[in-house]
Parts: C-alpha cells; structure tokens; sequence
C-alpha cells in the first residue's frame, strides 16, 4: 500500500483545487474567466505541494486557498 501513497497525492493535489474552482465559479461567481481559472487551479496545486505540515491539512490548505484566488475574480470588473 505504501507505494499508491505518492500517487494518491498526485491525484489529490490535482482534482481539489480543481473541484473548488469549478464549484466557487459555477455558483458564486458566474464569470467563466479561463485563464484566472487556470491561475488559480495551478496554484492551488502548488499549495497544495507546499502546504505538508499545515495544521489543517494540505487539501483543506489548497482548497481555501483556491477559493480566495477564484473570489478575487469577482472584485474585479
């Protein structure tokens, strides 16, 4: 089982933000701007690689991360 464990963070560290940028733009934003996505979903996923001791998790740390970048969208005009 250890060997699947690396693998499973590479997944985890790619579908989390990704859910969260398509859940916080489809429903609170509405804007559908591809390339602040992209920004955002990439760096959540560095985040994500950066974030092994947080206290609340390395997803958890990813996806409010990703949340924040997505929002910011939705200040600007």
């Amino acid at each position: 089982m250890d060997h699947y464990i690396d693998f499973l963070y590479l997944i985890s560290s790619v579908f989390a933000p990704m859910a969260t940028v398509l859940l916080v733009d489809r429903y609170l934003i509405r804007r559908g701007r591809v390339l602040w996505n992209l920004i955002a979903w990439l760096s959540g996923v560095l985040v994500y690689q950066i974030a092994d001791s947080s206290p609340i998790g390395p997803s958890l740390t990813a996806i409010v991360a990703t949340a924040l970048l997505t929002g910011l969208q939705g200040l600007r005009r």
